[in-house]
């Protein structure tokens, strides 16, 4: 069976894209026939047939929750247990067989064809779609308004609810305090974060935006969001409920 501690694989399907991973300037795997696998509620990743894979850089270490496990050498540099593969799959994964995972942030770079992948590939069977709204959103916290616009840009994303991203200058800019946190999407780009303050009191990290969004999400350039789940947003004069807060599975990542 897959790990005891993690969900079981959900499918998987063969990749068209020629992918590669580096690590201290090495090409450590290297394919046009990587799987691309989604298990339980994890990003999707991308496993490699062990025949594209630099084993000469690989060293086993001892199996660990149903895993064989892997550390990379490759000069100085050691990425410890970052490549893995399960120890028995189920029948109906045995096109995974004799295929390596890699931990992602344990690699410095991920490319499919020429183009760096950022946070994490992108599921082909997702949307995300950045379209220009004149609903009236407006949001805020312990009482106060902190944005106001009628001129939003609405992100509708498969499976996700939908995000309000306002325009900077419609929102208060005196509340507002510089994170230092980042994160990445690959869809959108690698976000920065603001806390508000309000009445003495921070609101760590309830807002972000792209200053440099990727090309297709390049609309969400000087537009700002706030987590629904932390601020109270009212869409057309109507209070949206507060959504759960989800904490994140991969660092960094954020949707």
């Amino acid at each position: 069976m897959v790990m005891a501690d993690d969900p079981d694989i959900l499918r998987s399907e063969p990749s068209p894209r020629w992918v590669r991973v580096f690590l201290n300037g090495e090409t450590i795997a290297n394919s046009r026939n990587t799987q691309l696998v989604w298990q339980g509620p994890y990003p999707t990743s991308y496993w490699f047939p062990r025949h594209d894979v630099q084993f000469a850089l690989l060293t086993p270490t001892a199996p660990a929750n149903g895993r064989l496990r892997w550390n990379i050498r490759v000069g100085d540099r050691i990425a410890a247990g970052a490549a893995w593969m399960p120890i028995d799959l189920p029948e109906e994964h045995a096109v995974l067989s004799d295929h390596i995972a890699f931990e992602w942030a344990s690699m410095d770079e991920w490319r499919e064809e020429e183009e760096t992948i950022i946070g994490h590939p992108r599921d082909p069977y997702s949307r995300v779609d950045c379209v220009q709204s004149s609903r009236h959103i407006v949001i805020e916290i312990d009482g106060q308004v902190v944005a106001d616009s009628k001129r939003p840009m609405i992100v509708f994303e498969t499976g996700m609810r939908n995000r309000y991203y306002l325009p900077h200058v419609d929102v208060e800019s005196d509340v507002l305090v510089k994170s230092e946190r980042t994160s990445v999407c690959p869809y959108k780009g690698t976000a920065a974060y603001w806390s508000v303050k309000v009445a003495g009191k921070l609101h760590n990290d309830v807002a972000w935006s792209y200053p440099d969004p990727l090309p297709e999400s390049e609309r969400l350039r000087g537009h700002m969001c706030f987590y629904d789940e932390h601020v109270d947003v009212s869409v057309d004069g109507e209070r949206q409920p507060r959504s759960t807060p989800r904490l994140s599975i991969v660092p960094n990542v954020v949707t």
